[in-house]
């Protein structure tokens, strides 16, 4: 099941923009760490600008009110 099929039990529906922004931001800097660890130097350092993104994006986006 991917972030969007997830349902929030508490107030139900999918993953909120904000929820989805947070695990985009948890999986890039996986994935960076990896391409780090492998002398991906270039493509590590295109996912920590897509993590940095999301978690700005994270911090302006509003919080689902239930």
């Amino acid at each position: 099941m991917n972030i969007l099929e997830q349902r929030d039990p508490e107030r139900g529906g999918p993953a909120s923009a904000r929820e989805t922004a947070r695990y985009i931001a948890d999986l890039s800097q996986g994935m960076a760490e990896l391409a780090r660890g492998s002398g991906l130097d270039v493509m590590a350092y295109l996912l920590e600008l897509v993590r940095l993104e999301a978690e700005e994006a994270a911090q302006k986006l509003p919080i689902r009110q239930g």
